[in-house]
């Protein structure tokens, strides 16, 4: 949400819904309220969270730039690139300007 400070984490539904999406980076651990919306699909659903620009897990993975998710029975991390950290770094100046 550019220049919001906030941050809506989204997901594909892939196994029966759980209420929080946790998401792991450098130590921090952060249980977000989750909700599931409709996909673009009328067989994708979406599991979306909001959070702050600070909160603890995104911090840990802008520093990272690895982060860890599970929702329910899914787990998986992602770790970005070296090409990819731009990227992040565009990201956190986007939702941080007005």
């Amino acid at each position: 949400m550019k220049g919001s400070g906030r941050v809506e984490v989204t997901d594909v539904v892939r196994k029966a819904p759980a209420p929080t999406l946790i998401l792991a980076s450098d130590g921090a651990r952060s249980e977000l309220a989750a909700r599931i919306e409709p996909g673009e699909s009328d067989a994708a659903r979406i599991v979306a969270a909001d959070t702050r620009l600070d909160d603890r897990a995104l911090t840990g993975f802008h520093k990272s730039g690895s982060i860890h998710v599970a929702f329910g029975q899914v787990r998986y991390g992602v770790t970005a690139a070296a090409q990819e950290r731009p990227g992040v770094e565009r990201f956190f100046a986007a939702c941080r300007k007005a």
